[in-house]
């Protein structure tokens, strides 16, 4: 577990397999500058090209989940709409 998608690339660029796992994000913060990729998440530059790492040069599955009983939505849609 970790707190940022940075944080999480950092692990999977270190060699940590998370093939059979995937990502799975709970809540994203809202800060200044940052823009809100879907409800409950928040990205800034680097946060969102962090999740771009994740799907598309570690071909994961990320999804947001932001409390348990929700269903995991796949972030993909997200990203593609984002301007970050």
């Amino acid at each position: 577990m970790t707190e940022t998608a940075k944080d999480m690339a950092k692990l999977v660029k270190g060699g940590v397999d998370l093939t059979g796992i995937g990502v799975n994000l709970g809540i994203l913060a809202y800060r200044d500058g940052m823009k809100m990729l879907m409800n409950g998440v928040a990205v800034d530059k680097s946060e969102a090209d962090a999740l771009r790492f994740l799907t598309h040069k570690a071909h994961l599955k990320v999804v947001v989940q932001e409390n348990p009983e929700d269903p995991p939505q796949n972030i993909e849609p997200f990203l593609k709409a984002l301007t970050v």
